[in-house]
């Protein structure tokens, strides 16, 4: 990997996104956070970590699913990117007023969308899409219609990096 964007990769590490998850955790997210005790930090630190070493954009890129926005935010500052990310527009803390800003502040555009709706964008739009921790959260019907718009928004050649922290979770749904 090269340096790029305003930090450079070599500052990529478990310190890093450690570091990144306490800074997020000030954000009035107005909902409860959990607790951020060490096993979870390490546990997190050490997945967005893992992430971060598979790829990291030379474009603008798609997040789906932004959750917290950790992993956002910490690959726009490790890149120099910007993040287009999707989020269901029903959570609490989509429209709250400091996560908007400081998702803007770090380069990450967040737009509402049900997911079992299809994507915002248009086909062959990014060249790197993150589906991290969001698909044992949906029913194997909507699954294939997420991967099948991701398929649509993928440039040719394009990269999908998959996770998912409980594959069990599949099972149940």
């Amino acid at each position: 990997m090269n340096n790029k964007g305003d930090i450079s990769v070599e500052k990529n590490s478990m310190s890093f996104w450690r570091d990144l998850i306490l800074e997020l955790s000030h954000i009035d997210y107005g909902e409860k956070i959990p607790e951020l005790d060490e096993p979870f930090l390490k546990m997190w630190s050490d997945h967005y970590y893992a992430i971060s070493r598979i790829t990291l954009p030379d474009a603008d890129f798609l997040e789906i699913g932004t959750g917290f926005g950790v992993l956002a935010t910490g690959i726009t500052r490790l890149s120099g990117k910007n993040c287009f990310t999707v989020e269901h527009p029903s959570r609490s803390y989509f429209r709250r007023s400091s996560y908007i800003d400081f998702l803007s502040s770090n380069r990450v555009h967040i737009i509402g969308s049900d997911l079992t709706e299809g994507l915002p964008f248009k086909s062959e739009s990014f060249s790197l899409i993150y589906l991290c921790d969001v698909i044992e959260h949906l029913f194997f019907h909507d699954i294939k219609t997420l991967l099948n718009e991701i398929v649509r928004v993928l440039k040719p050649d394009g990269q999908l990096i998959i996770s998912t922290p409980n594959l069990n979770r599949l099972g149940n749904m």
